[in-house]
């Protein structure tokens, strides 16, 4: 099997000597033989940032009825996890000084 000399990954297709790129680095490689690629490369669906943002706004205005509700109920949450930390910060502080 031809793989590329530089980690062993098959070439890109259509393979080489049609296409001299790594399928695992992207740069250009010349060709060795082994039995077998010593890197298999695992093709990954694209992660979809703008899609998932989109779900969760959604889901969230779903939930609380509303944009405005949701940013309210959020700013809530936020504000109530800060005091939550910081009454954390003071217990670990307080087990110090002991």
């Amino acid at each position: 099997m031809q793989v590329s000399n530089c980690c062993g990954a098959e070439f890109g297709p259509p393979g080489w000597p049609d296409c001299d790129l790594c399928s695992c680095c992207h740069e250009h490689a010349d060709v060795i033989e082994q039995d077998k690629p010593s890197i298999e490369i695992l093709d990954m669906p694209e992660y979809d940032h703008k899609a998932y943002r989109s779900s969760v706004i959604t889901t969230l205005i779903q939930k609380y009825g509303g944009r405005d509700n949701a940013i309210f109920e959020l700013e809530a949450k936020v504000a109530s996890l800060k005091v939550e930390a910081d009454s954390l910060r003071e217990m670990v502080d307080f087990e110090d000084d002991e």
